[in-house]
């Protein structure tokens, strides 16, 4: 590693080699738990309008959302073992934002 990016490690720690986070990025991580919270609001929302104004039958209409879900609980761990696993601009290894 480089001078520059030993400055930055060494900006998000303390003396005694504790870690710590600035605000604004425990709310960039509360973000995420947001997002799930809007997600389950459209759903509940497009559950709604298929049922009552298209006359979807709501099974079919949260079928979609389920399939949705499903596939996105398995896309999310292989993501991010590739991420964590290969260095690069994004990985782990060496990258401090």
């Amino acid at each position: 590693m480089d001078s520059s990016s030993n400055e930055k490690i060494k900006k998000y720690m303390k003396e005694d080699g504790i870690h710590f986070v600035p605000v604004w990025r425990i709310f960039g991580f509360s973000g995420a738990n947001m997002a799930v919270n809007l997600y389950m609001g459209i759903t509940m929302i497009m559950s709604y309008y298929l049922n009552g104004y298209v006359g979807m039958a709501v099974v079919l209409a949260s079928s979609f959302s389920t399939i949705m879900r499903l596939w996105d609980g398995v896309t999310d761990p292989i993501v991010g073992f590739l991420i964590d696993k290969f260095g690069g601009r994004f990985g782990k290894p060496g990258c401090v934002l």
